[in-house]
């Protein structure tokens, strides 16, 4: 039996505003991940990092950084394990092309999170994401140095 792992996740308004990403996942139980990144010039779709590393049982301590704001300052949304049931049935399958990402199936849901500014995986074309079960404890204090450069998901030692 593998040890769960930990991971951090820093969002920013380029997708979703803070009530939109914290309310998804804090209500909805969902973190909208995609597992490819858009196409290289050569038309070639690189896996997202660290997606297929992330597993159920897995701990996301998730914060949400506002465009403008120093680089040290970032909002805790919470920590959650990785799950891979939903409690509505039908609205999600799992798991997605050797990741624990699950599908979104259901097209209300669907539609709300394009809305929102979630876009479809560009490689398999629909809404992709982790999800989620709120866990009984605080992120640790953000540190900006987890996330070099553009990275968005780094393990957590």
């Amino acid at each position: 039996m593998t040890m769960a792992q930990k991971w951090v996740y820093k969002a920013t308004p380029t997708i979703a505003n803070l009530n939109d990403t914290r309310d998804l996942a804090a209500q909805e139980c969902f973190l909208a991940k995609a597992a490819h990144e858009r196409p290289n010039e050569q038309g070639h779709h690189a896996r997202a990092d660290h997606v297929k590393d992330v597993l159920v049982g897995d701990v996301i301590h998730f914060y949400f950084r506002e465009i403008g704001t120093t680089a040290d300052n970032a909002l805790p949304i919470g920590s959650f394990e990785v799950v891979g049931a939903s409690p509505v049935p039908g609205r999600f399958t799992w798991p997605v092309e050797e990741t624990h990402l699950a599908r979104v199936l259901d097209p209300a849901f669907d539609a709300r999170l394009q809305k929102m500014g979630y876009g479809r995986d560009p490689k398999l074309g629909f809404t992709t994401g982790w999800l989620l079960r709120r866990l009984d404890q605080h992120p640790p204090p953000y540190d900006r140095t987890w996330f070099p450069g553009n990275h968005v998901l780094r393990k957590y030692s």
